[in-house]
């Protein structure tokens, strides 16, 4: 029973559980991801507000080898985010232990998605740290005025939180 304990430790710890992703939603999950947070700091009406003036702020992320959040290296805003928006979210990714994607850009013409998956675990784990950028609202607004016009998935909505809460929520 020992050694069958040794040898299940071992290969776990030779695996990569990491969010490695190379697909093409990945930016998209990362955004949900940050939307949620969003939402739950600082509520609706400030979300509103800031989807309204057409806000979007892009989060510099170091993530370990999980895809667990490490540390915020910088947030970008076109106006200067108030240093105590700044801390609660700093608090809040330290304190949930957020796990993001590690989104990866391969081109498949030259390689099959296997072996483009196996080169990102690869890259990954040869390294202790790696920095991601992670946008708010992010890739959830690329199609908004498509939507707009002619629904999302069937359903209208009156105002740019409507459309976000129905992204989050599929």
């Amino acid at each position: 029973m020992r050694t069958f304990i040794i040898i299940i430790s071992q290969l776990i710890s030779q695996q990569c559980f990491c969010q490695i992703s190379i697909d093409g939603d990945c930016l998209e999950h990362n955004s949900i991801t940050v939307s949620r947070i969003m939402l739950e700091l600082f509520g609706q009406q400030t979300v509103q507000q800031m989807l309204d003036n057409k806000t979007s702020v892009l989060f510099t992320l170091a993530v370990d080898t999980s895809g667990h959040v490490s540390e915020i290296k910088k947030i970008r805003t076109q106006i200067p985010l108030d240093k105590n928006i700044e801390k609660k979210l700093k608090r809040y990714f330290h304190k949930h232990r957020i796990q993001m994607r590690i989104c990866y850009s391969i081109d498949f013409g030259s390689v099959s998605y296997e072996r483009g998956l196996q080169i990102a675990r690869n890259d990954f784990q040869n390294s202790e740290k790696k920095y991601i950028v992670v946008g708010f609202p992010g890739e959830l607004f690329t199609h908004y005025e498509y939507y707009k016009t002619y629904g999302y998935k069937g359903k209208s909505y009156n105002s740019k939180l409507e459309y976000l809460m129905l992204r989050l929520n599929k």
